[in-house]
Formats: structure tokens, sequence, C-alpha cells
């Protein structure tokens, strides 16, 4: 469920009406109390990061009653992102407040708590095992590496994918690798070694099966790698050097076939590509000549591409599906703000 993101888009988009009365100047430089808003898969919980004694942390709320909970770090750390990895389960991500560094630096560590606050837990990470979680942890064993949320795999309750960096259980300093991970007691198993010596990230299909990595080896020429099934292994379909530009895959269609991209059509500073590995060529279905694309709104179903978001100065949403349930929530909400 994508509620949480159409409304941020939402009050983004609508952020411009007009008041009565000037802004005073100090309102610009104060903090936001609440960046990101994110409902549960069932719509039965709300989370949203807080800002409280400068620091922000996890305020989570059980919509029924809006009884609600605050999940604050350790130590001087604070929130830096939150994703539910099922409809009471949630990943969160801490970060350090360092000396001249404006935002706080990730410590590549993955908590998770429940929806109502208990069974809190650092399942990864340089201090795993510090905390007391509860009796059902095992033995976990501090790692200096750093780990990323891949996909939270919605037809599996009880686990996720994620990337690492660093981790000694995978041989070769500085490898990558790609883990299935429980979100209860942070057991994994490793799935593979990263193709590409550097990678920015990762995608995987409806199914859960990780068919590209995208970044660059040793001669830090960017490359996007497909996966397909059988054994023909990993295959270059994006050569930044012969192609020239850039291009990543975003998201999976909901046919499971189709996959969107980010790419950079002829003459354009941007755009949003559809493509198959079949046909294995980018066709653009959006595309601007001043900016690139900053995300995508899908649909409720986590796949339906029903628009696009940009920013050529302030925030703009290109709708691209407009049957698409996401959107028919928009125009009802629409009215609501000035």
């Amino acid at each position: 469920m994508r509620t949480p993101g159409l409304l941020i888009c939402l009050v983004s988009l609508c952020g411009t009406a007009a008041a009565v009365d000037p802004v005073p100047i100090a309102a610009f430089a104060q903090l936001l109390r609440h960046e990101n808003v994110r409902i549960s898969p069932d719509g039965a919980y709300l989370a949203t990061d807080s800002l409280s004694a400068g620091r922000r942390s996890l305020l989570l709320m059980r919509l029924v009653d809006r009884h609600t909970v605050d999940v604050v770090p350790r130590e001087h750390d604070e929130v830096v992102a939150f994703h539910w990895v099922n409809a009471r389960r949630l990943l969160y991500t801490v970060g350090t407040k360092l000396p001249g560094v404006e935002q706080p630096v990730p410590t590549g560590e993955l908590f998770f708590v429940n929806a109502d606050g208990s069974d809190r837990a650092l399942l990864f990470g340089a201090r795993a095992g510090r905390f007391d979680a509860g009796t059902h942890i095992k033995k976990l064993r501090p790692e200096k590496a750093s780990a990323t949320l891949l996909d939270a795999l919605r037809r599996d309750e009880r686990n996720i994918l994620v990337w690492s960096a660093g981790s000694r259980r995978v041989s070769g300093a500085g490898e990558h690798a790609v883990w299935r991970m429980d979100v209860v007691d942070g057991a994994r198993k490793r799935l593979f070694v990263s193709p590409l010596r550097y990678p920015a990230g990762f995608l995987a299909d409806p199914a859960g099966v990780v068919r590209f990595a995208y970044g660059s080896n040793a001669d830090n020429i960017y490359k996007v790698l497909y996966r397909g099934g059988g054994r023909r292994g990993w295959q270059v379909v994006f050569d930044g050097n012969a192609a020239g530009g850039r291009a990543e895959p975003l998201a999976y269609a909901a046919d499971g076939k189709t996959v969107y991209w980010r790419c950079q059509p002829e003459g354009k500073a941007g755009g949003v590509c559809r493509w198959s590995a079949d046909a294995r060529e980018l066709q653009p279905v959006w595309s601007s000549r001043e900016v690139e694309s900053d995300r995508l709104l899908l649909d409720f179903d986590g796949h339906t591409l029903a628009g696009v978001v940009a920013e050529p100065g302030k925030p703009a949403l290109t709708v691209i599906d407009r049957n698409a349930a996401v959107v028919e929530v928009l125009r009802t909400l629409l009215p609501r703000f000035p």
C-alpha cells in the first residue's frame, strides 16, 4: 500500500497555497517536524519520523484509537529512514551527527520494531548483539559492515532482501553480497556475491528474484546487468561507455515482465522508459527538457505506474494512468487543500 508516498506527494504539490498573512522569514529556517509518513500495508498503523530536541525519532500510531509510541534511537543517533517490511513490523536505519556535517551519517545498521513499539532489535551492524532485544533472538555477531534494504518481499511476511558491503562472511575484501534476512531473529542466507565491484543498487522482480545489478567495476564504467532464467548468468544490457548518459532500472510493472527505468532520451535532460527482457530497448513514457525524474508514483499494488514526480522549480506530478486508484484518491483529496 503506497498511501504514504501519495500523501507526501500531495502535500508537496499543494504547498504553494496562498496565505492571508505574510510568512515570517524565520519559518523557512525551521526544520520540518515530520518529513516522511508511511501507512502499514493493511492500513492499521502509521509511521513517521518525528523531530524532538534536535533529534529525529520514529513515531508509531495505531489509527483506530490514535495511540502512539515513540521509538528513540540509543546514544546520540537519530532515525534516517524507515520502511514497512510487513503489516506489523518496520525496518529503520539511524545516523550519527558528525562535526561539520549537516545531515546524520548513516551507520549502516538495520534496526527492527513492531508496529506497537514492541520487540525492538538491532539485527545487523557493528553493534548487533549489544542490546538485549528479547529471548527469541539468536546470538548475533557484530560486523563492521553496512547493509541496505533491497526488497521487502511482499509475498513473504518473515524475510526481506538486503545487500551488504564489507561483511566478513563474504570472501574478498570490499565485496558486496545479497542476502535473504529474517526480520525477527536476523538469520541470513547469502544468495550471491555482486557481479559488480562497486554496485549502486539491485532490483528484484515481483517474485523476489534479483534480476538487475547496476554500478561499475574497477574501470569506473557504469553498467546495468540483467540475469534471466536458466544458466545464462549476468548479461550487460546497458553500457554507459557505449550508450552515453545513464540509465537505472527502478521498478517492475504489474505484468512482471515490463521494467520502468530512469533514462535519458536523446535531446532530453531526463525521462522514464519502459523496458522488457524480450525487446531490450528503452522506450520513453515520460521525458523532460529541464529536469530528471525525482520518483515514480506507483499505484497501491506497488507495480502499476500512475505518474512521475519531477521538480522543474517546484514539485510537479505528471499523471501516466488516469484510471489508477491512487490518482482517484488524489482527485478526492486535492479539493481539501486551498
